[in-house]
């Protein structure tokens, strides 16, 4: 399923202009990166690092959903305030799960 919404969200970003480009090709990465990392976790239970790591990843994607839809209605992002905003949000989750 990860790796299908990373698809979806690839496709959907080339067909995008600008920053908003840029935020469904971060969701895409994010979404590819978990599904990496959610197929080890299966592979090695052992790892709790990869079990944590998913569930961080799941949290920064869904965190990122929301960033796009108050783009969508008014969030002023563009070129050069989008990314900061990912790294905003990937900072969040992080310092929540060290915390």
């Amino acid at each position: 399923a990860l790796l299908l919404e990373a698809i979806l969200f690839n496709s959907h970003a080339n067909i995008q202009s600008g920053y908003e480009k840029i935020e469904h090709q971060l969701i895409a990465i994010c979404s590819f990166s978990n599904a990496l990392v959610a197929l080890y976790s299966v592979r090695n239970p052992q790892d709790i690092f990869a079990y944590v790591s998913t569930f961080s990843l799941l949290a920064v994607q869904g965190l990122w959903f929301y960033v796009i839809a108050f783009a969508y209605k008014g969030l002023k992002l563009d070129g050069h305030t989008v990314t900061p905003a990912f790294a905003i949000v990937c900072m969040l989750v992080w310092a929540t799960l060290t915390g």
